[in-house]
């Protein structure tokens, strides 16, 4: 599917539109893009865009009316329908059944033979409905295939129109990532496909060129104050706004620049879709970690180093008294 991302939660995701196209065939090249829509040659891509999305759009009503109008031959809807007779035909045994019961009265064995009576009917009634609804479907199929004209969204066409595109992109390239997101403070994050199948993760900058290669499992987004993450936003207080962001390899957790170099070494546990979140106080900025050895949290500084040892069951920030707390074995919460 084609998805034009407007961000809203920020300025920058209303400059930068997030472009996912659909690869075409073996030979496309174009998977993502990103127009600056304060450019100069904005409105000429964003036509290009919009005329591609409408093709795009045509193509796959062609294609599923394809898919609609095979559904009378399909094996799966074959099974449904089987699968209903066998659900009328389970009915009929358990009226039958109920019927042989000693000390039925006369009002209640006359109700249970007239449903018994009337099962067949609606057994087949049920299959013609349900079949009638299978050849509308196809009809529908066909019909959306009649109406379209293939040669209008050929892959030749599609191409030539990401051609065509390819000069208002940030950077002029051909940006072929498995997964993309929104930018945030100047970055946005992209993936490949790694050795296994899943993504790994990585950073292009303003002018489209990758700053940070895709090595990462997982990345969080650089904006301290509040970062997007797999279409969740997590707010979290951080004054201090040095552009790092958490990243995972493995199961281990870490903090990187936007150079790409680690801030923050990555050896801390990562207790399901976490990130590192600095906290100002009187003894300096520090943060909530858990330790992979002794799976228990603490506190460290900004330079990775353990300032409260991992001692603790958990941990928490308080926003409003600015300090970290816990919960004794009474549970009294208790400030560090």
């Amino acid at each position: 599917m084609l998805l034009l991302w407007l961000g809203a939660m920020a300025q920058e995701q209303e400059r930068y539109v997030t472009v996912d196209f659909e690869k075409v065939n073996a030979s496309d090249t174009l998977r993502w893009g990103w127009i600056d829509t304060q450019s100069k040659d904005a409105e000429k891509g964003m036509e290009l865009i919009n005329r591609y999305a409408e093709l795009y759009n045509q193509r796959g009503a062609f294609m599923a009316g394809k898919e609609m109008s095979r559904l009378e031959t399909n094996p799966e809807v074959e099974k449904a329908i089987r699968d209903n007779d066998v659900m009328w035909d389970s009915y009929k045994e358990s009226l039958k059944q109920m019927l042989a019961q000693p000390g039925l009265g006369a009002e209640e064995r006359k109700e249970l033979q007239q449903q018994l009576d009337d099962i067949d009917n609606q057994k087949e009634q049920s299959r013609k409905q349900m079949i009638a609804s299978v050849k509308a479907q196809a009809d529908e199929g066909r019909e959306m295939v009649v109406a379209s004209n293939p040669a209008d969204f050929s892959d030749e066409i599609m191409l030539s129109l990401k051609k065509e595109i390819r000069p208002y992109l940030l950077g002029k390239r051909f940006w072929n990532f498995s997964d993309a997101r929104h930018f945030h403070n100047g970055f946005v994050a992209v993936a490949r496909a790694g050795a296994d199948g899943g993504n790994l993760w990585g950073f292009l900058n303003r002018n489209g060129r990758q700053v940070i290669p895709c090595k990462w499992d997982e990345v969080f987004d650089f904006n301290n104050r509040a970062y997007y993450s797999r279409s969740v936003y997590d707010f979290a207080e951080d004054d201090d706004d040095r552009p790092w962001t958490s990243v995972r390899s493995g199961s281990k957790l870490g903090m990187i620049d936007t150079l790409g170099r680690v801030q923050i070494p990555v050896r801390f546990a990562n207790p399901g879709r976490a990130q590192i979140v600095f906290q100002k106080t009187p003894k300096g900025e520090l943060a909530i970690v858990k330790d992979v050895k002794t799976r228990k949290w603490g506190l460290i500084d900004r330079k990775g180093n353990w300032s409260v040892s991992p001692a603790y069951p958990e941990l928490w920030w308080d926003r409003e008294k600015e300090l970290f707390w816990y919960l004794d074995e009474s549970d009294n919460a208790k400030y560090l």
